[in-house]
């Protein structure tokens, strides 16, 4: 289930650093390096379709993960696998 999550971008819209929960407390993540970028445009027949941009993202920590901006609302989430 997606998370939502804050994250700071470039002009471009790149994530640069990535709000994260540790030990119970937020903390902002830097980006080291953009692995993959993807987009999802799904159930197009409904009326709110699925507009997705996804990152997957190497984190200065070493940490891997992927998040998502929707694309329709704007808002940050990250991907759970």
């Amino acid at each position: 289930m997606p998370v939502a999550i804050q994250v700071l971008s470039n002009p471009d819209g790149y994530p640069v650093s990535v709000s994260e929960t540790r030990n119970d407390r937020a903390a902002l993540s830097k980006v080291k390096h953009v692995i993959d970028i993807w987009e999802l445009d799904d159930e197009w027949w409904r009326p709110t379709s699925i507009r997705r941009r996804y990152f997957r993202l190497l984190m200065e920590t070493g940490r891997v993960m992927t998040v998502f901006r929707d694309l329709a609302s704007d808002e940050w989430f990250r991907q759970e696998y």
